[in-house]
């Protein structure tokens, strides 16, 4: 067994979802659905601070293994994101389950936790195009850090969009704009949080 097999044991037994889990130590879930899903493994002091938090011995996750291990293989891609469709998809980024690995772009380490998703309508042309796969990440909470950039925008009812962030008419509220003309904007929506655009590249 793994040690993302046995974090996912250990966590499952105390009924705790991933996102408890990351919020407890300071991490984001993308993070632990990397380490469960074996996309790379973690430090020796993640591996303590998860211990620590699930109440169990630290040898109980590393078994003698030293943290390092194999390569990551690359960016989980884990479902959908709306350019300029309904954006009402299973919510994968919560669930942390990876429909496989996606090998970064150029000049992209590995290393940094970035989610892959599936670019579905064509809001962002001539940008980015219906069922590219689009590259977003690390997690960001703070919404107005990323004004007028490309991101994908978690909103407040569970809906996903790929579209360029820019303020609403009033406080907490954000307008969504599309690139192209011929999309319109989804305006002063409430949002939990963003995911800031790396790039995207066709379907192989």
């Amino acid at each position: 067994m793994s040690i993302g097999e046995r974090i996912r044991e250990a966590r499952t037994a105390q009924g705790w979802s991933q996102a408890k889990l990351a919020e407890a130590i300071g991490k984001t879930q993308t993070a632990v659905t990397w380490w469960e899903n074996g996309g790379r493994e973690p430090s020796r002091a993640d591996v303590a601070h998860i211990a620590r938090a699930l109440g169990i011995e630290v040898g109980a996750l590393e078994l003698g293994e030293q943290a390092g291990g194999p390569a990551p293989r690359g960016y989980p891609h884990i479902g959908k994101v709306g350019a300029g469709g309904s954006g009402d998809y299973q919510d994968d980024y919560a669930l942390g389950e990876a429909l496989g690995y996606i090998d970064p772009l150029p000049g992209m380490p590995v290393d940094q936790e970035i989610i892959v998703l599936d670019v579905e309508g064509d809001s962002m042309m001539p940008a980015v195009f219906d069922g590219d796969l689009a590259f977003f990440g690390p997690i960001r909470k703070d919404a107005e850090a990323l004004l007028n950039k490309r991101v994908m925008a978690r909103l407040a009812d569970g809906r996903k969009f790929f579209k360029i962030l820019k303020r609403g008419t009033q406080p907490g509220l954000y307008t969504l704009r599309s690139l192209n003309p011929a999309s319109p904007d989804i305006e002063d929506v409430r949002i939990d949080w963003v995911l800031p655009y790396r790039g995207s590249r066709p379907r192989e």
